[in-house]
């Protein structure tokens, strides 16, 4: 061991660049993808939380052995409407001061989610 660091290791070094030029476009088209997928991985860690039998995971989807399966239909659907019941999309909306009324809203009941058979495959 010298300096600090044993043998065969390798040290990464990580720059920034320190006057970054930011693209409106981009962060725009981004924005809407990007909060979705931090609700899916929100409503993911409900799941993995809650759940009482071993829950395996890849990126945004979950499963677990067969003998769970019923649990798991449930407790996913359970957690969605929890989650989505709180109305994230407003709370995002207001943090970064933006009327939610600039946003198309659907009717969906979000409770129908907890009988629907098909809401997740």
């Amino acid at each position: 061991m010298s300096n600090g660091y044993y043998e065969n290791t390798f040290q990464i070094a990580i720059a920034f660049n320190e006057n970054p030029v930011y693209k409106s476009g981009k962060q725009k088209s981004g924005a809407a993808p990007n909060i979705v997928h931090s609700l899916d991985a929100a409503h993911l860690m409900l799941v993995v939380h809650r759940a009482d039998f071993p829950v395996t995971t890849v990126h945004d989807s979950f499963g677990c052995l067969l003998g769970d399966m019923d649990k798991l239909f449930r407790l996913t659907r359970e957690t969605f409407v929890e989650l989505y019941e709180t109305d994230p999309l407003a709370g995002i909306m207001k943090s970064i001061k933006v009327g939610i009324d600039r946003v198309d809203r659907g009717s969906l009941d979000i409770r129908l989610v907890l009988e629907s058979e098909y809401a997740f495959s």
